[in-house]
């Protein structure tokens, strides 16, 4: 009785062992670019903290995935997956990091396990279409591919895969339709120019040719279309840390970057992503001149630059040019109207010219870019305590104090106020102890007593 009492226990131990997420990925900081690094600092206390939260563990993930730590985003996103299984993101953005760590079969088998879950979401099935065609599944790529275009018949990227498929095909006819559509919808899309080029010239027309390739030649070098809004979440959290993080460096830290980025431009001139990261470290710096040298051959490369109008519109916020500024943000949103930061700066921008209603819609569309933008949330919850709406800002104030670094305590105090307004005296409380005891670990003793003041006049 005893040996299969035992055996038993062995069996619920090994299936709740089964059961258990896998573990978060043991994150090396220092491979990790120093503009960058504090960004997934933050997020990785957030997914210690909720361990459980899928909401919490996904963010690390995205995080990883957007400073190009692939494996251990992959690693990650398996644990938001155990977490929240019907959510089809994680699995799709496991997908992508599988694809870009070179384990493509898994990919596409994971792809395929997801399908049920993709609805219309064409992006999709443009993925697995390409990535069907690399394994030489032609016929199961080419039912994807028809099917987003069908879905979405003005999306450039679908016609651009389905062209390849028929170019590898030699079905020339179809491959130069399918590509003259693509470049038809989206007249900047170099991949799909080059690979008109090559379709034009097996079929002997070298002048078109040609033509496509100058064009490609000269678009490969600036900012190209996105087709997938889930990556562009991605990337929208490495395009707006990119500036801010860079002041979080010491000025040491800023010149070895420099350094890293002149070297680069040394070999790759017209390297686009190298002369926006210095228009930024240049000004912080103290070197303006410079910062203006590096805007200006960023649009040279590409006039419509989203990180380069950004960073530059930043740098005019800064010294108080803001009609300067705001014309930089525009030209940055023109580019790419999910741009997180330009939506916030020049919400903000917008609320200086009194244009609050205006203002809270760029706020709101930050959000819709980036959930987890902090301070969209904290500028949307300070217009909505403006219009009496207490309950809807402390939602949007219960996000920013997620994170727990320097800005945290000025924003618990905000929360706080909000409570009180609200006749939750303990959570206000509450909120206000844990600012307090924040602020004096930081060694911010001019906020830590701002709390406690306000802890002091709270009713008894």
């Amino acid at each position: 009785m005893r040996i299969r009492t035992a055996a038993m226990v062995i069996e619920v131990c090994l299936r709740l062992s089964a059961a258990e997420p896998p573990a978060l990925p043991e994150i090396d900081l220092s491979s990790i670019q120093a503009p960058y690094r504090k960004l997934v600092e933050q997020a990785l206390a957030q997914a210690q903290t909720g361990m459980n939260d899928a909401d919490a563990v996904s963010e690390l993930c995205n995080t990883l995935l957007a400073v190009n730590q692939a494996e251990d985003a992959a690693s990650c996103y398996r644990r938001a997956r155990a977490l929240d299984s019907g959510e089809f993101r994680w699995g799709y953005y496991l997908a992508v990091a599988l694809e870009q760590v070179g384990r493509r079969p898994e990919a596409v088998e994971l792809l395929l396990e997801i399908k049920s879950a993709a609805g219309s979401y064409a992006p999709y099935y443009v993925r697995l279409g390409d990535l069907l065609r690399e394994q030489g599944r032609t016929k199961e790529s080419e039912t994807e591919l028809d099917r987003a275009v069908e879905m979405q018949p003005d999306f450039a990227s679908a016609h651009l895969a389905l062209g390849k498929l028929q170019s590898e095909q030699e079905r020339w006819t179809d491959a130069i339709s399918s590509l003259e559509k693509a470049v038809a919808l989206d007249t900047n899309y170099a991949a799909a120019r080059y690979a008109l080029g090559l379709a034009y010239r097996k079929t002997g027309e070298t002048e078109k040719a040609k033509l496509a390739f100058e064009r490609y030649q000269r678009l490969k070098q600036t900012e190209q279309p996105s087709f997938d809004p889930l990556m562009d979440a991605i990337s929208a959290l490495r395009s707006e840390s990119g500036l801010d993080d860079t002041r979080a460096l010491t000025p040491d830290q800023k010149r070895v970057f420099v350094e890293e980025l002149e070297r680069s431009l040394a070999v790759h001139p017209e390297l686009l992503s190298a002369h926006v990261n210095l228009i930024a470290l240049y000004f912080q710096l103290g070197d303006p001149a410079k910062a203006k040298q590096h805007y200006d051959k960023a649009i040279s490369i590409d006039p419509k630059s989203a990180g380069a109008h950004y960073n530059w519109g930043s740098i005019e916020m800064t010294k108080g040019n803001y009609a300067a500024a705001e014309k930089a943000y525009a030209l940055a949103l023109e580019s790419y109207p999910r741009h997180v930061g330009a939506l916030v700066r020049s919400g903000l921008l917008l609320e200086k010219r009194g244009l609050g209603d205006e203002a809270e819609q760029r706020y709101r569309a930050a959000l819709e870019a980036n959930p987890m933008q902090r301070q969209a949330h904290y500028l949307l919850a300070r217009r909505l305590v403006g219009e009496g709406d207490f309950a809807g800002a402390a939602q949007h104030l219960e996000e920013t104090v997620r994170i727990e670094d320097e800005l945290t305590p000025r924003y618990l105090r905000a929360l706080a106020s909000t409570y009180l307004r609200m006749g939750r005296l303990e959570q206000a409380r509450s909120s206000l102890e844990q600012a307090e005891q924040q602020a004096r670990t930081l060694g911010h003793e001019d906020v830590a007593s701002a709390a406690r003041a306000d802890m002091e006049r709270l009713p008894q």
